[in-house]
Order: structure tokens, then sequence, then C-alpha cells
């Protein structure tokens, strides 16, 4: 693609998440300063500069103002945006137009920071102000995603545009080895690479802040013991499906015992059944032959021996009024006998 050479210098204000807190650094020292915004996207160089005007302790017995610059090479920015900001908020408000452009990074490593070469090694502030100014730089230093503040303008906003385009489609993704020219720097003086310690406190709330908070430490706690009582509440289900299992493949086999002995049962109700019907038809053929049988002789038959009982009753007792010898009596008995016999084989003669 073509080179852009866009050049923007404007005054600007930087923003940050610290914690729970959205932190600006919009004065400098002196406060009547600005902080300057810079792009330097040429053949030599891409980057952005943040020039931040302050008082440091040099080699020399003597404390001039000098600027920190806070660059940022274009090959570590992972997402920039750029956007009208609808709403300004007072810190930038206080340093900018009612019209900003917000320019939002998310960089793959840290601001860097450089210094004139004949500060001190690590940098001390010369001032009361300057130090707090430094102590932001200081906490800049340390993170990757932040925001920047300038006026509006549609020059501006084309030219960023036109840079953020480059960089999606590519372009400044290897250029870093010939970005800091830092000879070139602070009028030809030179720079160098300051590395900023955290102070004691601020390393200590980056330790603290690595750490869980109290009610996270109870939440985590809690946790654990439910995720316990979870792994035992398996464990227990677990025992509970295997016995349950067990428990069906017995049923299982037994369901096939019984099947076994309800086919048995069919098999002997079926045959009974047989059995019923042939004997039912045994008994209805017995009763055909039955009904063929005629009765009514031997019922007239037994008719007249009721009869001759009855007559015999008669000469009984006639005998026994009349005192008849036993002689008699054995005579009568004999007719008797006789004549019974005769009767009950229907001989008439």
């Amino acid at each position: 693609m073509a080179e852009i050479n866009p050049q923007i210098s404007t005054t600007a204000v930087i923003s940050w998440q610290s914690r729970d807190t959205l932190k600006y650094l919009a004065e400098p020292d002196p406060k009547h300063n600005t902080l300057t915004f810079k792009t330097r996207v040429d053949k030599t160089s891409s980057l952005f500069e943040i020039c931040v005007p302050l008082y440091l302790k040099l080699t020399e017995k003597r404390t001039p103002k000098v600027s920190v610059i806070l660059c940022i090479p274009l090959s570590t920015i992972q997402t920039f945006s750029c956007e009208n900001l609808p709403t300004v908020p007072q810190p930038v408000r206080a340093k900018l137009s009612s019209h900003v452009l917000s320019l939002d990074f998310k960089l793959n490593e840290n601001i860097t920071v450089l210094i004139p070469l004949y500060t001190k090694e690590q940098p001390a502030q010369g001032k009361t102000q300057s130090g707090v100014v430094l102590d932001n730089i200081r906490e800049i230093s340390q993170i990757k995603s932040f925001s920047v503040y300038i006026d509006h303008s549609a020059l501006f906003e084309a030219q960023l545009h036109e840079i953020r385009n480059a960089m999606n489609g590519g372009h400044y993704r290897f250029t870093r080895k010939r970005q800091l020219d830092l000879q070139s720097l602070y009028q030809g003086e030179g720079a160098k690479i300051a590395h900023l310690l955290p102070q004691p406190e601020q390393a200590l709330r980056a330790q603290f802040e690595e750490l869980p908070a109290y009610d996270e430490e109870e939440k985590l706690g809690k946790e654990s013991q439910k995720r316990r009582e979870l792994e035992e509440r398996v464990a227990t289900l677990e025992k509970e499906k295997i016995r349950l299992e067990k428990a069906l493949h017995d049923q299982q086999q037994a369901g096939q015992a019984l099947e076994k002995r309800i086919a048995t049962a069919e098999g002997d109700i079926e045959a009974l059944k047989k059995d019923i019907e042939t004997a039912t038809k045994e008994i209805e053929e017995l009763q055909k032959q039955n009904d063929k049988i005629n009765f009514e002789g031997y019922d007239g038959r037994l008719w007249e021996v009721e009869q001759g009982l009855d007559e015999v009753g008669e000469q009984y007792r006639d005998l026994k009024d009349n005192m008849v010898t036993q002689e008699n009596l054995k005579d009568f008995g004999e007719d008797f006998k006789r004549d019974i016999g005769k009767r009950i084989m229907g001989d008439d003669d």
C-alpha cells in the first residue's frame, strides 16, 4: 500500500482503570501545561507518542523541565478504535473542548517509557507535583489497556481511521526494529528506556489484587464444599445405580423363570381343557345311552312289591292278634318269600 504520513500533534488526556476506579492523567507539572499526543508514521517510524511534561532529577545539579515520552509502537497494538465521545468526563472537559475523540488502545505489551539520556537511571521527581505525575506514569507503564482523549477534528479522525485500517490490513506489524531512534530524541541529546519499578505500596496492592477477596475466598470455600458434596452424591448414585442394575438383572432372570412356569401351566391347562372336553363327550354319550333304557316295567314291579309288603304287614298283624303257633309262622314265612320272589321277577303264575 502507499505510505501514509499523518502528522498529528494535539493536547491529550489519558484514562485507565485502576481496580474499581477510572483514573485520569490530565495535568502535568507545571499544571498549566498539557500532555501532547503525537503521531510519527513515516518511512522511518511508525508509532504514537504521548509527551508528559514534568521535572526530573538529572545527573547534574539541576532540575530542568523535561518531558517523559510514552511510546506506543504500532506493532505492539492489539486493538485500536477511534470514536466521538458522546459524554465528556469532567477531567477531560477541563483540558479539552466539548467535542472529543476517544482513542481506545489494547496492547500486546506494556507502554515503553522514554526519558532523557542525562537523567538518573531510576527517574525521581524534582518537585512535589512531578512526583504525583511520575506515580501515574509508573502505574500506566504497568497496564495494557487505556484510552487517550483528544480534541475532535475531522482531519484527525480521518487520519486515525486511515492508520487503523492500515493496521487491520496487517501493515506495521513487523516494523518495530526501525521505530525507536533514541539518539535523535530530546534535541539530539538522546533518550533511554526507563524501567520504572512499582512503588512498594503499588507492588503490595498488585499482590493484594492477585489474592482473592474475603468474600471470594468464602465463595471459593463454599464452592469447594459444594463440589465435595456433589462428588459424594455422585459416588452414592453410582452405588445405587449398580444396586439397581443388579436388581433389574435378578428380576429379569426371575421373570424368565416365571415365563417358563407360566408356559408350562398354560400347557397343563390346555391338556386339562382337552380332558374336560373328552369327559364331557363321554358323559353326553352315557346320557344318550341312559335315555334309551325303559324304566317303566321296573317301576310297576316295585309298586307291586310295596303293595305286597303292605299286605304282609296286615297278615302279620292278624297273626299276632290271633296268636298263631310257631309252625304256622314258619309256613307263612316260606310262602311270603316265594311270593315276593315271584313278584320281583315278574312271574305271576
